[in-house]
């Protein structure tokens, strides 16, 4: 019987990590800076009428100096009290830095947005000799998820704070936002390959092509797919015409001549047009009791593009767009191993934002 329960005991401790594991959520923490002096003061002033309201308790305020891991740590309201006993700008000293703070998934293609707050303290610490010591390094040692923001400021005020936030969020993935989407062109050559060696965007772009050629894939000028390319169009895009040049006419010496050279492109990469799509009060694996997340985005590829540059010429790339079902499907038909190129297209993703497994 012993054996048993303790047999028991064993399953359920392994089915509960395993759990545990599979909502496992990466934290990503990045800095950025609020131009607009404005902006940077209506910020200050939101995040001490945040301080202020936490004081009542009407919601959690956290406590902790390392990134994600102080979400973990709920102050006290005593420790609130001495900390937001005096909110002068003077005595916090804001840099006019501020933390975004969001967690991903395991895939990095969903992520929660939790906070947006002001880098408003120095760091101190004692020597060797217990001399005080102040660093230049500043860091956010209250955490207000974004979560609260809108009961507690009201809908004029938040809805600023939500358009900064975003903002400063596509700017950190080096996107663009149109409203509250966020879209993204990201770039993928041999010769600047930092993620994956394995990963071999020529020979991608290549088999892309021999897709084209068998009818497979269909081409299109532009990202957004509208109409396909023909047959004809698209062999006369693989061949670069040089207009610019000129020949001395053998019969008149001096003379010169139109003679335009032409040449085969060649594919040396790829580029995905990838949007992130928002959900909001979303409750994506449960994970919504700690910390809140106001906002969820889901990654979804739109396009991809074969990037051809000339053999006469590395300074002039041409981009030919294809639906990504379509890519997907002639790939798996060929055999084609695709895990490389897609955990490429992660890593990618945990570098840009910085995507840290551990908080």
């Amino acid at each position: 019987m012993k054996q048993l329960l303790f047999f028991l005991a064993l399953l359920i401790l392994f089915f509960s990590e395993s759990n545990a594991q599979s909502k496992s959520w990466y934290w990503s923490i990045r800095r950025c800076e609020i131009a607009n002096p404005d902006d940077s003061a209506f910020l200050v002033n939101t995040e001490k009428q945040m301080w202020k309201a936490s004081l009542t308790g009407a919601f959690p305020v956290y406590d902790g100096l390392f990134g994600g891991g102080g979400y973990r740590v709920r102050m006290s309201k005593a420790a609130a009290d001495i900390s937001f006993a005096d909110t002068s700008i003077n005595k916090l000293g804001f840099p006019g830095g501020w933390e975004l703070a969001t967690i991903w998934n395991h895939s990095a293609d969903t992520f929660k947005v939790i906070s947006f707050e002001p880098n408003c303290g120095v760091l101190s610490r004692t020597d060797n000799t217990g001399k005080l010591i102040l660093s230049l390094e500043t860091f956010c040692y209250a955490h207000i998820p974004l979560f609260f923001y809108l009961p507690a400021l009201g809908s004029k005020a938040f809805d600023r704070i939500h358009y900064l936030a975003l903002n400063s969020l596509s700017g950190c993935m080096n996107g663009y936002l149109g409203v509250d989407t966020i879209y993204r062109m990201i770039n993928f050559r041999n010769d600047s390959n930092a993620y994956l060696p394995q990963s071999n965007y020529k020979h991608l772009a290549s088999m892309i092509q021999n897709g084209l050629y068998t009818g497979a894939i269909h081409g299109y000028r532009s990202n957004l797919l509208s109409k396909p390319m023909t047959k004809r169009e698209i062999e006369n895009s693989f061949v670069w015409v040089d207009s610019s040049n000129y020949v001395e006419y053998p019969a008149n010496s001096g003379k010169k001549v139109y003679a335009p050279i032409q040449t085969v492109v060649r594919p040396v990469g790829v580029v995905l047009y990838e949007r992130w799509i928002p959900v909001y009060n979303d409750n994506v694996g449960g994970f919504d009791a700690w910390p809140h997340g106001y906002i969820t985005y889901h990654r979804e590829v739109l396009a991809i593009g074969s990037r051809y540059t000339a053999t006469i010429s590395s300074t002039i790339d041409r981009v030919m767009w294809h639906n990504p079902t379509e890519v997907s499907s002639w790939l798996s038909f060929s055999n084609f191993s695709w895990s490389p190129y897609e955990e490429s297209f992660r890593a990618e993703r945990f570098q840009t934002m910085r995507i840290a497994i551990e908080p």
